[in-house]
């Protein structure tokens, strides 16, 4: 399992990726900022479904698509524009193209991008997580329980 971390240092927002188990270092060095990460270790901790959150403790898990969300905003807002241009121009079939082919777009993303478990409490992101029933999709009165965590 890999988990992907922030790094601790204030106004920093780099993000250090590493695996963990029981061969793995006690810690990373951010490439943004040089400071060094620590990695909770799980040294002979069998591959179960993620319960708790071996970096802060913490047991309230969701599951979203490993996909930058980023990238995703920018192609529906690219779609949108598009597709306004052309219904300005009067250029209703290239209109309705522009959104299918943005629909097409998301619906093979979908299929191609795997799962990520993230907590809750800290945003550490895990990597080929054994699958836990309990994990659902993100709840935002869950996330507002637990408001901006600093590390």
């Amino acid at each position: 399992m890999k988990i992907r971390l922030r790094c601790p240092r204030e106004h920093c927002g780099g993000r250090v990726t590493a695996a963990m188990g029981s061969a793995s270092a006690t810690s990373v060095t951010c490439a943004r900022c040089g400071s060094a990460v620590a990695i909770p270790r799980r040294a002979g901790e069998p591959a179960a479904a993620l319960e708790t959150c071996p970096r802060c403790g913490g047991r309230e898990f969701f599951v979203r698509r490993d996909f930058p969300q980023r990238l995703g905003l920018a192609v529906v807002i690219f779609a949108a524009l598009a597709s306004c241009i052309a219904f300005a121009l009067e250029r209703m079939i290239l209109t309705w193209s522009i959104l299918a082919a943005a629909v097409v777009i998301d619906a093979l993303l979908y299929l191609v991008t795997g799962t990520v478990t993230v907590c809750y409490r800290c945003r550490a992101e895990f990597e080929d997580a054994p699958y836990n029933a309990s994990h659902h999709g993100f709840d935002l009165a869950t996330s507002e329980k637990y408001g901006e965590y600093v590390p």
